[in-house]
């Protein structure tokens, strides 16, 4: 076996659903276990794969697209701090309602451009919730890692929608009218 075919090996035994131990995969191959190591050691060096000590067993996985530099990914991060954004816009310039001579309430002009989009960053953290349920379908990122992160994504969404009703209590039930109006528009392709 040449060292490239060691490697693909290596790849395909591992998959982003499996790990295993280096021990174990050394069973599967015929070739003398320092070469082995030398090969391992090299694919974790290079971030092919990723090596974690279990008690006196190391465990191997694909190195996968996961963010392990920061506490929150990048595209949470950002909704954050534009959520953060439009609830203090909101808060500062109440009330985010009005009452017509009707007794029709609406949202005032100069909220509904925020209200707008602090909803639709809310959706596209749902939607990047989404795209990590496809990427761990296609392998691209690790079963634990996917929950994770989308976990991060649905805790983001509940935070600052119970952030946006305690700031206007007062308009509890328009605001859940209002996001359940902006809903009904939405329109799928099949």
């Amino acid at each position: 076996m040449n060292d490239w075919e060691v490697q693909n090996k290596i790849l395909r035994l591992l998959s982003p659903y499996y790990e295993m131990y280096s021990n174990e995969m050394f069973r599967a191959f015929h070739i003398s276990k320092p070469r082995f190591h030398k090969i391992r050691d090299k694919m974790i060096e290079e971030g092919w794969i990723k090596a974690e000590k279990k008690k006196n067993r190391l465990l191997l996985s694909l190195a996968n697209f996961q963010f392990t530099k920061y506490d929150e990914p990048n595209w949470t991060r950002i909704a954050r701090i534009n959520c953060n954004t439009f609830l203090n816009y909101l808060k500062e310039r109440k009330p985010l309602f009005t009452v017509t001579k009707k007794k029709k309430i609406n949202v005032r002009k100069n909220k509904k451009v925020a209200l707008d989009a602090f909803f639709h960053e809310l959706d596209r953290e749902m939607i990047v919730c989404i795209r990590l349920v496809n990427a761990e379908a296609l392998g691209l990122v690790s079963s634990r890692n996917s929950r994770h992160n989308q976990k991060k994504c649905i805790d983001l969404v509940q935070e600052y929608i119970k952030k946006l009703l305690s700031d206007h209590k007062e308009f509890k039930e328009e605001i859940k009218e209002y996001a359940q109006s902006q809903l009904r528009t939405v329109q799928f392709k099949i």
